[in-house]
């Protein structure tokens, strides 16, 4: 099956045959591209719209994002360098999409303007430009390349930069142009901070020409100069890149060591039982490998023996193309070789590798294409091999990306309806998936699969999230039933101890200091939750003061200053509008606990009790006592500053605002104690603070 014909006959057919699998390839990328359900491994595409999400939101373009899933620094959990997202804010802002539609824009951009490196890089073995098109159509028509090509990855944007940079190393280790090598040097940068393991696939390639390029010119025997000359040009393609790189790793070290959620994610613990070298056991099981070859069927080919056959075939027809099909098809092996189990479980990964093992493909078509046999035959078994992978996404990938969904669900938007914003969710029995933390547009802590049982570990995590208002816990399926965690997190993170709701996502548990306005949510909003979902009843518990951490005193309550430390309100907190300006509801018993500074001299406060309560033509308050206690921390014992019974049903004097200005020298461990207190009855005791503040 050598070639007999000229080498570039038949071109206009194969630039019609590019042409058409271009247009293919876009009118299957663009199909359904509006649909928010993020389609394909949702959990890994969720996470890198969370990182958009806070880029946007934060407008925070610094190397170093937030991607609050694990908790407590919301930092410390960076892989990536975030160009792909800076990328999809800027264009989400120029463009107003919304940002799933920039990040398919951006993603199939980035594989467009991969496809002219590839064929730059085809051209160092001498393929003319036809037959370098037709190589590129197995590249069009591979699954994973039209489907994961409008995915809301990174992968494209590595993939662009990776191509270049082989493109660019080849030209400037050939021509060794200064113009080449910073193109490649800048490649290489934007490949190894984008994604290092799609830049360390395509550094395989490079690797192996740099290689023969350097033993060929020690063979050459005219001393060191020419193999000194090549190991410099070598060294400089790919130095900044690798420098960078290792500063890159280094600084996101330490950012997830000072996480207990994300330690296991620092380079070190990564490189522990993640790669695949030296693990001979684990590289030869029946296990990994049954595993990969069903990726094989999804991403490139089915029936996945279709790939070695066609493979096997090209190497023994085909001699004159032998070396450079099995060059390209252990390209593909030995990525897999790297990182085995990460192929194994997620499909998308072989956007990095299939590239080598479809141009493999590509090759026995360009031998077909110039064989002995009728250009016809040979158009018709190019048309053949083609046909494949398109049958194959068409029987897989093409039934995913038609779901017509909003990709978020009821559960997400009821966790987002309950949760004030900027309050913190925890996450139980969902492992790290990113879906309800990016759906529900809240910061999370999610804890990892089997720490759910570690104490001393959940403690820890806990106690980082001491001035962040942890509003909502979710306990999955696998967690559900575990008694000691639900208890041991709703006791520590101040929650009421029976869910609010529950179905087949989880028991959701909510903040104590919260439960009556989420209850007073759950009742007027039922037609928002699925059938499935169930609202247990309710029993009267013991109350006890609620913390309040920092952020949630700003936020609820701006008429005090500093912010409460506890509360303790019998019939809930309930801020309102009275008089036309902000009031927090005083009705009896409420307390409340503020931190005094060393500098307060006094206490200033306003308050009073609401017309309606003694104007009434019935039953009516029979009066509110303000009080203000000052209470040792340790001891607990306390004593009043100040103390007035309104009475306005009774007292003129007490009808209206009420203003007072307390002396007060605050003692060390010292705190004070803002009361409204029943005088006997509670009836109608609807009092109110208007301004509480330390002078």
């Amino acid at each position: 099956m050598e070639p007999t014909v000229p080498i570039k006959t038949g071109n206009r057919w194969l630039v019609a045959l590019f042409a058409a699998a271009l247009l293919l390839h876009a009118w299957l990328v663009f199909f359904n591209l509006k649909m928010p359900y993020l389609s394909g491994h949702e959990f890994r595409q969720s996470q890198t719209g969370l990182i958009t999400y806070y880029i946007d939101r934060n407008n925070d373009f610094s190397a170093f994002y937030e991607q609050p899933i694990f908790g407590k620094p919301w930092v410390s959990f960076i892989l990536e360098f975030p160009l792909y997202q800076w990328a999809v804010v800027w264009l989400s802002r120029a463009t107003e999409w919304p940002h799933f539609l920039a990040a398919r824009a951006i993603s199939i951009a980035c594989f467009y303007l991969a496809l002219p490196a590839m064929f730059l890089a085809l051209g160092r073995w001498g393929l003319d430009a036809g037959r370098r098109l037709l190589v590129l159509c197995f590249v069009l028509l591979c699954p994973v390349y039209i489907f994961y090509t409008r995915a809301f990855l990174i992968d494209p944007m590595a993939l662009m930069f990776s191509a270049w940079f082989l493109a660019g190393f080849l030209r400037t280790m050939d021509e060794r142009s200064y113009g080449w090598l910073a193109l490649t040097i800048g490649a290489g940068i934007g490949a190894a901070l984008v994604k290092n393991v799609i830049f360390a696939v395509w550094m395989l390639p490079a690797a192996a020409y740099g290689s023969w390029m350097l033993w060929r010119d020690w063979r050459a025997g005219e001393g060191w100069r020419r193999p000194a000359l090549t190991v410099w040009w070598g060294a400089a393609t790919v130095g900044p890149a690798l420098g960078l790189l290792r500063w890159w790793i280094a600084a996101t070290d330490a950012l997830k060591e000072s996480n207990l959620s994300t330690t296991i994610f620092t380079s070190t613990a990564l490189s522990q039982g993640n790669w695949g070298l030296g693990r001979f056991k684990e590289l030869v099981s029946p296990e990994l490998w049954g595993t990969l070859v069903e990726r094989w069927s999804e991403a490139i080919v089915k029936p996945w023996p279709l790939l070695p056959a066609v493979i096997v075939a090209g190497m023994v027809f085909l001699p004159r193309l032998r070396g450079k099909i099995a060059g390209l098809a252990l390209v593909f092996m030995f990525s897999q070789l790297l990182f085995p189990w990460a192929y194994a479980l997620q499909d998308y990964y072989f956007y990095s590798s299939a590239a080598f093992i479809v141009a493999g493909a590509g090759l026995v078509a360009v031998g077909l294409w110039d064989s002995r046999v009728p250009r016809w035959l040979a158009g018709a078994l190019v048309l053949l091999l083609l046909a494949g992978p398109v049958q194959t996404y068409w029987g897989n990938y093409r039934l995913q990306q038609a779901i017509v969904s909003l990709g978020k669900h009821a559960f997400t938007d009821n966790i987002k309806d309950i949760t004030p914003p900027g309050a913190v969710i925890v996450v139980a029995g969902y492992d790290w998936a990113s879906m309800i933390p990016y759906y529900s547009e809240r910061r999370a802590l999610m804890i990892r699969r089997g720490l759910e049982n570690d104490l001393n570990y959940l403690d820890r995590a806990f106690k980082t999230l001491a001035d962040e208002t942890v509003h909502t816990l979710i306990v999955g399926e696998e967690v559900r039933g575990n008694a000691r965690f639900v208890e041991f997190a709703t006791r520590v993170l101040d929650l009421d101890p029976v869910p609010v709701f529950r179905n087949g996502f989880g028991d959701v548990y909510v903040s104590r200091f919260r439960l009556t306005s989420v209850l007073e949510f759950l009742a007027s909003a039922r037609n928002r939750f699925t059938s499935d979902t169930v609202f247990p009843e309710r029993m009267h518990s013991a109350r006890r003061p609620m913390r309040i951490p920092a952020d949630e005193a700003r936020r609820s309550f701006p008429m005090i200053s500093p912010g409460p430390v506890e509360v303790d309100f019998e019939f809930g907190f309930a801020p309102a509008s009275y008089g036309g300006e902000a009031v927090l509801l005083a009705h009896s018993d409420s307390l409340f606990w503020l931190r005094p500074a060393e500098s307060v001299t006094s206490v200033e406060m306003e308050f009073g009790i609401i017309d309606d309560a003694w104007t009434r033509s019935d039953s009516k308050t029979n009066g509110i006592e303000f009080v203000i206690f000052v209470e040792d921390e340790v001891t607990k014992r306390s004593r009043s500053i100040f103390r007035r019974l309104l009475d306005p049903a009774r007292v003129e004097a007490d009808r209206g605002l009420q203003k007072v200005q307390v002396d007060y020298v605050p003692r060390p461990g010292e705190r004070i104690c803002i009361a409204a207190l029943s005088n006997g009855s509670k009836a109608f005791d609807w009092g109110y603070w208007r301004s509480v503040k330390l002078r």
